[in-house]
């Protein structure tokens, strides 16, 4: 990984093939509840060429502010795909105050489980990426939390969503692994950032 993160061109043609893959991987596992346009599949291929190619250059170089921003503007490729691009034909909205209501726990049915776990890996990287900053973790958790009200709304009054609660807490389950799997980073590699 460190020669492809001195080696731009080698690295764009591995992130490209790596982002290939792992967008075929994408639709077919969300098949089941989006339908992809090809606009859709465009905005999913830039945001997994771009964030490999930014993760490796976070991890593999010295400390660069501008590939963690640039990743995180890629992501939001992800967000805006997979939480926003639901179409008119599955158009919902409503607020859902009710903590795994819907039998959102339901591990029986493999379509609740696999958005819920969606929901929570969607939000991972958020957890992962180390910004320089005099705020505490704690700083970070309610930022973190804002923003996840921030997409239930919108999802809600786009009508591409419900406002959900249990979505919030597994969003916020997805950040603290991430936090979790960073701390165990900076430890065992003693990256400096």
């Amino acid at each position: 990984m460190k020669y492809l993160a001195k080696h731009n061109l080698v690295l764009i043609v591995v992130s490209l093939v790596i982002s290939s893959i792992a967008t075929l991987v994408a639709i077919n596992v969300t098949s089941s509840y989006l339908i992809y346009t090809n606009y859709m599949k465009s905005i999913l291929f830039v945001s997994n060429s771009v964030c490999f190619f930014c993760l490796v250059k976070i991890f593999f170089t010295r400390y660069n502010t501008f590939y963690k921003y640039l990743f995180f503007i890629a992501y939001c490729g992800y967000i805006y795909v997979f939480l926003f691009c639901r179409g008119a034909d599955n158009a919902v909205s409503g607020v859902n105050l009710k903590l795994f209501a819907y039998d959102e726990l339901n591990l029986d049915d493999p379509l609740v489980f696999k958005q819920n776990l969606f929901n929570t890996l969607l939000f991972l990287p958020l957890g992962c990426i180390y910004f320089k900053s005099r705020l505490k973790d704690f700083g970070f958790v309610l930022i973190f939390f804002v923003i996840c009200l921030g997409v239930e709304f919108l999802q809600n009054k786009l009508q591409v969503g419900v406002f959900d609660i249990t979505d919030i807490l597994f969003y916020l389950l997805g950040f603290f692994v991430g936090r979790i799997i960073r701390n165990i980073y900076l430890r065992v590699i003693k990256f400096k950032h």
